[in-house]
């Protein structure tokens, strides 16, 4: 005997009632399907603590009626150093760090840096971090005749990211998936100026023209604009990297610390009640 496995979740009459009358796309139904079963789990919850406001909005949108507060990640401060008293780079050093997966875009990156790469040949691109995108961007690089401006470090110690961050002299990253954006508010903690694009948490991590450049998704072209004006502009981009230790106090653990724990005294007087 067949058992239809939609019937056991008592599903199937929904499943037909969607597709068999063409109500939805089966992706649109996945999707509805999952911010439904998210929202049943959110309901049983007292607080919300989402990392963005983009995030929160997401929430509210979809009919979250649970409070929701915006709290970033917190990060230690005690690597902030003075800038220009650690940086002594006879070449410019580009920084990318994260996850080399397909989405999040190192291929612009890539892109962006061929730009650069035939106007200013004293420029360096070190990609740090491991994926299943890394063997295809070790070989776009190639193809774009990259070999000797990119270096790709894959998975690396903390000591050596560490190192990586402090002698590096500028951020830049093309990932639409940042829902935290901590690897941004790592490089800020180490003074750097970003170039970033406008999804997610990006936006809302670091300002634009304060501590370097948002641009448009996918838009390697204006990446490379950016890039360029702050290789060209040492005292720019002290600025901005000065501008970034300045920013990153707000996203201290200590300051994190005490908005969690002002959430968790309201609660329990909530409870005590």
């Amino acid at each position: 005997t067949y058992i239809n496995p939609l019937r056991l979740v008592k599903l199937d009459k929904i499943y037909e009632k969607i597709f068999v009358n063409k109500k939805y796309t089966r992706k649109q139904f996945t999707k509805k399907l999952v911010w439904l079963v998210t929202r049943k789990f959110y309901d049983k919850c007292d607080w919300i603590i989402a990392p963005t406001n983009i995030i929160k909005n997401e929430l509210i949108k979809n009919k979250f009626t649970v409070p929701i507060e915006v709290i970033s990640g917190g990060i230690e401060l005690k690597k902030l150093k003075p800038i220009e008293k650690r940086r002594t780079n006879k070449r410019v050093r580009l920084l990318h760090v994260g996850r080399s997966s397909y989405e999040k875009n190192i291929h612009i990156v890539l892109q962006a840096m061929k730009i650069i790469s035939a106007e200013k040949k004293d420029v360096c691109l070190d990609v740090i971090g491991f994926g299943p995108a890394l063997n295809s961007l070790k070989k776009q690089a190639s193809c774009l005749g990259l070999d000797k401006n990119v270096r790709f470090w894959g998975f690396v110690s903390d000591k050596e990211l560490h190192e990586a961050y402090r002698n590096s002299d500028i951020f830049v990253t093309a990932s639409t998936v940042e829902t935290l954006g901590l690897v941004i508010l790592e490089a800020m903690v180490y003074g750097l100026p970003i170039v970033g694009v406008n999804k997610y948490a990006i936006p809302e991590v670091m300002k634009h023209n304060i501590n370097g450049y948002i641009i448009k998704p996918h838009d390697y072209k204006e990446m490379a604009e950016k890039l360029m004006y702050l290789i060209e502009n040492k005292d720019l981009r002290i600025r901005m990297g000065q501008n970034s230790l300045n920013l990153i106090k707000e996203h201290s653990l200590n300051t994190v610390a005490n908005k969690l724990e002002s959430i968790y005294t309201k609660l329990i007087g909530k409870t005590i009640k």
